[in-house]
């Protein structure tokens, strides 16, 4: 496969963007074997970005048809648009990131003291669910909701947030609400079931002393521990 993508993308590239399949003698390509192969590419817009390869046709008629051409060609048109999607997923995705990266830096911002706290509690967060063998889709929330716990800090007082002697016993109780209000912050978002619990219950102990609803042991959900 190596030596035939070697040998056909040069040609399927140095043309413009043409979704017409080639069909190719492997002798031409300088490799032995003889028969014919089709390379299709797969073109979206004006550009080439990958081309499928077929060969190997066995039977009494091992040469390419109008069928196989036809056949290649509608796969080559499910991938393109695939591949498009996936893409445009990706290009999302990134956005919505980014867009929670900006959030949390945010609230970063309001309190120097903790600049970067919540992308360390996210690293970490990560690599913990990781070495738990965690499936990869679980690790990339639990980074997700290491951003997000502390958004609900926006609504602290800076004055509280930023005091640099010991808090009252109402200036704590202040602090106790982040939680909440970051959980009442993000609740509209859809699909988000799993971070809400982790950003509600971040600040839970196992031992059950901790805040907001002294959740004990394994209720805590999971992103929240």
């Amino acid at each position: 496969p190596e030596m035939l993508s070697q040998a056909i993308w040069p040609r399927i590239s140095d043309e413009q963007a043409k979704p017409d399949p080639h069909i190719l003698s492997l002798t031409s390509l300088g490799i032995k074997g003889g028969g014919q192969i089709i390379a299709q590419p797969v073109v979206r817009g004006e550009q080439t970005f990958a081309v499928l390869i077929a060969g190997g046709k066995r039977g009494s008629d091992p040469q390419v048809s109008s069928y196989d051409t036809k056949l290649i060609s509608s796969v080559s048109g499910y991938v393109a648009t695939f591949l498009d999607n996936a893409r445009l997923e990706h290009r999302r995705n990134a956005m919505f990131v980014g867009s929670i990266r900006a959030l949390t830096a945010m609230v970063d911002a309001k309190d120097h003291y903790t600049l970067g706290h919540s992308e360390r509690v996210a690293l970490l967060s990560q690599q913990l669910a990781s070495t738990m063998g965690l499936p990869p889709e679980t690790v990339e929330r639990t980074h997700l909701c290491g951003l997000l716990h502390d958004v609900g800090k926006v609504g602290v007082p800076e004055a509280v947030l930023t005091k640099t002697s010991r808090l009252s016993d109402e200036e704590f109780e202040i602090i106790k609400l982040h939680p909440r209000q970051g959980y009442d912050m993000l609740k509209a978002i859809p699909n988000f079931e799993d971070i809400l619990g982790g950003v509600l219950t971040h600040h839970e102990r196992w031992d059950g002393r901790g805040y907001p609803a002294n959740v004990a042991g394994s209720d805590i959900p999971l992103f929240g521990r």
